[in-house]
């Protein structure tokens, strides 16, 4: 299971296309039926939460370190899959690196302007499908194999934020000034294609002028989980129908909006801003405040929702699962730097095995990053 925040201020200023052609395609509306409420106002009225609280247990992934496989900041996403682990760094404004499931290094993706290589990374996403990277380069789609290496490149005379591979075709992400046919279509976050990027529909109206994209999780089931920035309703994609999948519901509920989201300290009360992600037995998502963060975890199996602001580890072990940048079946994917890691601290854990222990004791300041893998506890009702 993946989950996509796609797009950052850097990227989305990059990756901006405009042009004239119209495309055709009826919207796609959502259904409200079987629609969940969860409510999230127990967890958020927790000040502060120990992670011991959630976690189950902690794996540790060194990545390893030579003279190509060198990580740098920032981090834009990871994805970890059945066999590879897939890091956008900030090499050269943005590279792509390959590691097996143990952290060996692989490939790196081939940067500059020759007819294989890539120019620039506005984005990237995993299909699972067909085991490739597909890469967005605006105005190209770039698909890379398993190993970063090149497959095929299409032209998108229209360009796109993100692009999602589905059974059928592709999602196209859009954002909110996304002015391509200065029509109403334009004022939908999601574009569905086929495989020839044809247009097939358009569905979930962007609500927001925030330059961030939609979350896009590829479920195993072969539907799609999808939130839009202001909204506080999780949809579910499947066989060409929406659904309403999750509302949020919590107190001090504020609306954000076109108007409001650029100033978000001003903003009164919790808003979410499309900060959602799933593992196989929970739901995952951040609300904010004009001051505060909090993180929030549903178990799908018993209902019960934990979480709170100012999670952290009791005794400051390792880096939280607040950072979590990507999730794989049960599992919250995050990373860490060895520098910033306290030697000595995990001695006594209870939730770290003594051999990853001894890894991270091992590592030097100046290597790459470990991936830290958190699975969540079941939450009981009692």
């Amino acid at each position: 299971m993946r989950y996509t925040i796609l797009g950052t201020f850097l990227t989305i200023a990059v990756c901006t296309i405009s042009c004239s052609r119209k495309p055709t395609g009826h919207i796609i509306n959502s259904s409200n039926d079987g629609i969940i409420k969860l409510n999230l106002n127990d967890a958020i009225s927790s000040t502060i939460c120990d992670e011991s609280e959630f976690i189950n247990d902690v794996k540790i992934i060194p990545l390893e370190t030579n003279d190509e496989s060198l990580i740098h900041e920032p981090i834009f996403d990871i994805y970890y899959t059945n066999e590879r682990i897939y890091i956008w760094d900030g090499i050269n404004y943005g590279g792509l690196i390959c590691f097996d499931k143990n952290g060996k290094f692989i490939n790196r993706a081939k940067m500059g302007q020759g007819p294989e290589e890539i120019l620039h990374i506005c984005n990237i996403s995993y299909d699972k499908i067909n085991n490739q990277v597909i890469v967005v380069d605006n105005p190209r789609i770039t698909i890379l194999d398993k190993n970063l290496n090149f497959v095929n490149s299409y032209y998108l005379q229209n360009g796109t934020f993100g692009a999602i591979s589905t059974t059928d075709g592709y999602m196209l992400l859009r954002g909110a000034g996304y002015k391509r046919d200065l029509n109403d279509n334009d004022n939908y976050a999601i574009e569905i294609t086929d495989k020839n990027f044809n247009t097939i529909g358009f569905m979930l109206r962007n609500q927001t002028n925030y330059l961030a994209m939609s979350t896009v999780i590829n479920n195993s089931d072969g539907s799609y989980t999808l939130s839009i920035p202001g909204s506080d309703t999780i949809y579910n994609y499947s066989n060409g129908e929406l659904k309403a999948l999750y509302v949020l519901d919590y107190k001090d509920k504020a609306v954000v909006n076109k108007e409001n989201i650029n100033n978000k300290r001003e903003i009164q009360g919790i808003f979410h801003m499309c900060e959602y992600m799933e593992t196989k037995n929970h739901n995952i998502m951040k609300l904010h405040d004009s001051e505060h963060t909090y993180l929030t975890f549903t178990d799908k199996r018993t209902g019960v929702v934990k979480g709170g602001k100012n999670i952290g580890w009791k005794n400051n072990e390792i880096i939280g699962i607040y950072t979590a940048m990507n999730t794989y079946q049960d599992t919250i994917i995050t990373l860490d730097w060895p520098m910033r890691y306290p030697k000595g601290s995990l001695e006594s854990s209870e939730y770290i095995s003594e051999h990853d222990i001894n890894t991270l004791e091992s590592m030097q300041d100046d290597d790459n990053p470990f991936l830290i893998l958190y699975t969540l506890k079941e939450f009981s009702n009692e």
